[in-house]
């Protein structure tokens, strides 16, 4: 059966942009292959299909690529097949770049009931695609500012390196995630799902996003390999139905003497983050002589880089940047 096509009010919701919404056969449409990754393949639809069925249509449009794969609407792709529906209506997105298409996926899924793996996820998603749009945009930057000197190939190795720290906090704030810090450790714990899955593994997998979803602190302590490698399954089965916490089991570091020089050590450490954070701070007001801004700018998340691995070494946040 096919059902009819439901387009909003126009004069109620004017449109930016025209659309083009046809009826697509639901047979020929297709996943988007990262939706699952990020929000998982049980997907429980029975809500979904009663509404349908009460409303008698699908209210609002699936959004798809040209290529028929869909952006937005997995859930009622999946109602739209138990009801049997033989077409379903679309909306068609203009052609657009992997990494746009990807941004699409996660904001239409912005009022989304998520878990904290979903958004930690969408957060990884976001990264891979900020890396590769701030390359392009850094090195399009560089070729324009090029100088006999400039050495393009370093210049692209030197954009290749890992995210720097305010991309870390624009991830989180766009996966909803307390702040970048929180993202980096739930991040953490995810990369070490996905290794446990693909060994096999999903009773330990399935431990830490149950840890996860209770504290990304003890869940990212967890995670380290040789941590958790080394419980009972008495104790894996205890922190699972809550009955111990993974403080209670974590193996604790023995006091070999150093105490003192440990203090010693996290104080000079502690001192020269705040002298770092005050360079970075002047650098915004001052620049530096010779250096373009975009130049300067990189130089400043550099440092911002490098206190927040500090902060995380000691596990301290008491100095921002």
């Amino acid at each position: 059966m096919s059902i009819p096509v439901y387009r909003r009010d126009e004069e109620s919701e004017p449109e930016t942009k025209p659309r083009t919404i046809i009826e697509v056969k639901t047979s020929e449409l297709k996943p988007h292959p990262r939706n699952e990754k990020i929000y998982g393949h049980r997907e429980d639809v029975s809500d979904l299909v009663a509404l349908i069925k009460e409303r008698g249509r699908i209210v609002n449009n699936l959004v798809i690529n040209a290529d028929k794969v869909i952006i937005s609407g997995h859930r009622r792709w999946l109602a739209a097949q138990e009801l049997k529906y033989e077409t379903v209506p679309c909306e068609i997105l203009p052609p657009m770049s992997p990494e746009d298409e990807l941004e699409e996926l996660i904001h239409y899924n912005a009022s989304r009931v998520k878990t904290l793996e979903q958004r930690i996820r969408e957060g990884i998603t976001l990264e891979e695609v900020y890396k590769v749009k701030n390359k392009a945009s850094s090195l399009a930057n560089l070729k324009q500012n090029k100088t006999d000197t400039d050495n393009v190939t370093i210049s692209e190795e030197y954009i290749d390196d890992a995210p720097k720290g305010s991309t870390r906090e624009e991830v989180a704030k766009e996966a909803g995630i307390p702040s970048g810090k929180t993202y980096e450790r739930g991040k953490s714990v995810i990369i070490a799902v996905d290794k446990l899955i693909e060994s096999g593994n999903e009773e330990d997998a399935d431990l830490l996003l149950a840890i996860l979803n209770k504290s990304v602190s003890a869940a990212a302590d967890l995670a380290k390999e040789d941590v958790l490698s080394s419980l009972s399954d008495d104790d894996k089965h205890d922190l699972k139905i809550g009955k111990k916490s993974v403080r209670s089991v974590v193996p604790r570091l023995k006091d070999n003497g150093s105490g003192k020089r440990t203090k010693t050590q996290y104080a000079y450490v502690k001192k020269n983050i705040k002298i770092m954070d005050s360079v970075a701070k002047e650098l915004k007001i001052t620049g530096i002589a010779g250096y373009t801004d975009n130049q300067t700018q990189r130089i400043r998340e550099d440092i911002g880089v490098i206190i927040s691995n500090l902060q995380d070494l000691l596990h301290d946040d008491t100095v921002n940047t």
